[in-house]
């Protein structure tokens, strides 16, 4: 349930993935960067305006 992402300062970073397991759904055991805050602000105020 422990999966990896990485972040461009931290690094490795260790999070919890989701407890919630479907046999039809692939449970990937690494996620894509983290984001900065608010780095993708305007594209989501875009999709809601």
């Amino acid at each position: 349930m422990i999966v990896k992402a990485y972040h461009k300062v931290i690094g490795d970073f260790k999070l919890a993935g989701n407890p919630i397991k479907m046999s039809s759904y692939k449970d990937e055991k690494t996620r894509g960067d983290i984001p900065d805050l608010d780095e993708h602000r305007e594209k989501i105020l875009k999709e809601f305006g």
